[in-house]
């Protein structure tokens, strides 16, 4: 699986990263607007390749805003099959300001066929009972927590406790943010599902998984 990063090129040609840009995309009211585009062009993509399993993230006031959500639904109706190839992240810190809301999201995107993962796991509001009312496939558990665990004694205990906690329910698990072997063996033998992060490829422009040999950017863990 391949993970959709939102970039803005400015006026002298630079890559801008999503951080610099959302906040005043939120503020405008120009948000839904991204949304709905960058899932348009994920919808293009997974059409034009059919091997292809693709993530897109979630604003919070798309998730929260039920004309977007109609719009996004149609959207998925609209792609039939290739919604069984699509992911949508949802931020803990979002799905928890208004559970309801995030709940109704997570529902209907499952009846369309589509995969919803808990992204930042731990960043936030960490709960039991998050996770069970949500009712998500996956969980990532946030970057800060999965490197060094070897060494960290803190960061050991919460990540297996997490690890166990979505078992229990079933649900996947994705560390991110792994930048060297030491971190992915460490969490492979925790049991984590899968990996992401530099160690198994940047992020690139274009259509990397058109190449001979794209990069492996989420990794499914073996036997």
């Amino acid at each position: 699986m391949s993970e959709c990063l939102l970039r803005m090129l400015d006026e002298s040609g630079r890559l801008v990263p999503a951080g610099d840009f959302i906040p005043a995309a939120e503020k405008l009211g120009l948000i839904r607007m991204v949304d709905r585009r960058t899932l348009e062009l994920a919808l293009e993509e997974l059409e034009a390749c059919p091997d292809l399993q693709l993530a897109v993230n979630l604003s919070g006031m798309t998730v929260v805003d039920p004309s977007t959500l109609t719009q996004l639904l149609g959207l998925g109706r609209d792609a039939g099959r290739v919604a069984e190839r699509l992911t949508f992240e949802i931020t803990e810190t979002v799905a928890v300001q208004d559970i309801r809301d995030s709940v109704h999201m997570v529902e209907r995107l499952k009846e369309l066929g589509c995969t919803v993962a808990l992204d930042d796991f731990g960043a936030g509001y960490t709960s039991y009972r998050y996770l069970k009312t949500l009712d998500v496939d996956l969980m990532k558990i946030d970057g800060q927590f999965v490197q060094g665990l070897d060494s960290n004694r803190d960061n050991d205990l919460f990540v297996r406790t997490l690890i166990d906690l979505a078992h229990g329910f079933d649900v996947r698990v994705v560390a991110e943010s792994i930048e060297t072997e030491a971190d992915a063996l460490a969490l492979r033998r925790r049991g984590v599902d899968y990996l992401q992060g530099y160690y198994f490829g940047r992020p690139e422009i274009g259509r990397p998984w058109q190449a001979a040999n794209p990069p492996p950017l989420l990794a499914a863990l073996g036997g």
